[in-house]
């Protein structure tokens, strides 16, 4: 962490009172799983990504890349530049607090609906809670993927 270094926020903030500065982290900086190491595949699993993506009935499958550490860093960025707008007011400093959990968790929006509107998340494997069909779908030659959000699409 940055305090290890010298580099508190407070302290920093003494210097240049319209500090950005972002802190991030696995799973965040405090709580139980603080400690915890943070690779982009155990992240996946931490925030219940594996377990969405597998195929009903069958265990948690990996995702076929690190989807959490490009999504951390875009979001990072995207927090230093709302920061950077937001500091240009006299004497305004921005402190941001992002884990990689946090930053994976916003790529299942849907899943996280629905489990505070009161349904469990199942596991729906490639396809799509809300569209049909939405899918691949393997043929006499090989594999088809498709993806239609309406009946014109599918038209």
């Amino acid at each position: 962490m940055a305090e290890r270094v010298g580099l508190d926020y407070q302290d920093l903030l003494k210097d240049n009172p319209s500090l950005v500065m972002v802190s991030s982290s696995g799973v965040g900086r405090t709580g139980p799983d603080s400690g915890r190491r943070a690779y982009g595949k155990a992240i996946h699993a931490f925030s219940g990504h594996t377990h969405l993506t597998a195929w009903p009935g069958t265990p948690p499958r990996g995702l076929g890349g690190t989807w959490t550490d490009p999504t951390t860093g875009m979001i990072t960025a995207l927090a230093i530049l709302a920061g950077l707008i937001y500091s240009r007011r006299p004497g305004e400093s921005v402190p941001f607090d992002l884990s990689m959990t946090e930053c994976t968790i916003s790529l299942m929006a849907d899943a996280f609906l629905d489990y505070f509107d009161g349904s469990e998340p199942a596991p729906v494997g490639n396809r799509d809670t809300h569209d049909a069909p939405h899918n691949s779908f393997l043929c006499a030659d090989g594999w088809i993927g498709i993806a239609c959000h309406t009946e014109t699409e599918w038209q």
